[in-house]
């Protein structure tokens, strides 16, 4: 029988039930027959294929369904290879499905793995996320490195990780890309901002990450060139809120109501305390409470209102 295309399965990756052992067999089946025929890799054929990955990457369970016993290495070989290509719209498929195999099975990676492989893995997807990935000026690898920075900041966080510079190096290409002119790109940053500041430990970021940015003097600003660094922690913490305010005032409800959930997630974190002064200064601002009461009293979009009340509430929780 001949076998479909991975364009006649991705779409069903997420709603077929992979307890079925004869169908996770068959997707098995099917991506090795197509990872064993390289002359059947057209670049269609390869962004289906990883779009498919991507799926299975998004649920653990599903991945052990059609990998139960051991990570398919030619599946994670077939993955790094199409890294190092340099066609745009493939290499953003692999940093969506890259990124999430490091966030989402992290744990089952690193077991099946063996730890200095997963780390190894791990440092690529970083370097190309953070690194050259960063500064690639085609939009569709803004808008896919921009979406893949929360599956790295999970990553990270997960792995409870104190690298100072990775630390920096992450919340340096968050705030790059919440200065585009794109939506998507922008609501895709400020999720991560929120997702990054939600759950990294603010002592450790006010205390040792920031006054690290500032003291490589660094390149901050990829997308604004008007801004440039000085030395000490204000440098940094003042375009942070610049960059906040910025956003809430957006007419785009999505980039609005995404930075309305970045400020809640900073208030709701259990590590903001006496240390952190310049974050609970910013949010204490004049300036940004009355963003958030005019996006509640004047904007139209009800999603957007309702998650500004949401916000305003949070801040019931500083002691």
């Amino acid at each position: 029988m001949e076998l479909p295309s991975p364009t006649q399965i991705k779409s069903e990756v997420d709603s077929v039930p992979f307890e079925d052992k004869t169908f996770a067999e068959f997707v098995q089946k099917l991506l090795c027959e197509y990872l064993m025929a390289p002359q059947q890799q057209t670049i269609d054929i390869c962004l289906n294929l990883l779009e498919v990955l991507s799926s299975l990457a998004s649920n653990q369970k599903h991945w052990t369904a059609v990998f139960p016993n051991q990570v398919d290495h030619a599946l994670l070989q077939y993955i790094m290879v199409q890294m190092s290509l340099s066609i745009p719209i493939l290499k953003a498929q692999v940093i969506t499905t890259m990124s999430k195999l490091v966030a989402i099975a992290s744990q089952f990676l690193k077991q099946k793995l063996g730890g200095s492989r997963f780390e190894t893995i791990r440092t690529s997807v970083f370097t190309l996320v953070l690194g050259e990935g960063s500064q690639d000026p085609n939009l569709h690898m803004q808008t896919r490195n921009s979406q893949a920075l929360t599956h790295v900041a999970e990553c990270f966080l997960d792995q409870k990780d104190t690298n100072i510079q990775l630390a920096a190096d992450l919340l340096r290409a968050i705030l790059n890309y919440a200065c585009s002119n794109k939506e998507k790109v922008v609501t895709n940053a400020l999720r991560a901002l929120g997702f990054y500041l939600g759950g990294i430990d603010l002592s450790f970021l006010t205390t040792k990450v920031i006054p690290f940015i500032n003291s490589t003097k660094d390149c901050l600003f990829k997308f604004n060139k008007k801004h440039k660094l000085t030395n000490g922690l204000f440098a940094l913490q003042e375009f942070f809120k610049n960059v906040l305010l910025k956003n809430l005032s957006d007419k785009s409800p999505k980039v609005s109501w995404n930075s309305c959930i970045v400020i809640a997630k900073i208030l709701e974190n259990p590590s903001l305390g006496n240390k952190c002064f310049d974050f609970i200064s910013i949010l204490h601002s004049q300036q940004t409470t009355e963003c958030l009461f005019n996006i509640l009293a004047t904007r139209p979009n009800l999603k957007t209102r309702i998650q500004a009340t949401k916000t305003l509430l949070c801040y019931g929780h500083v002691q």
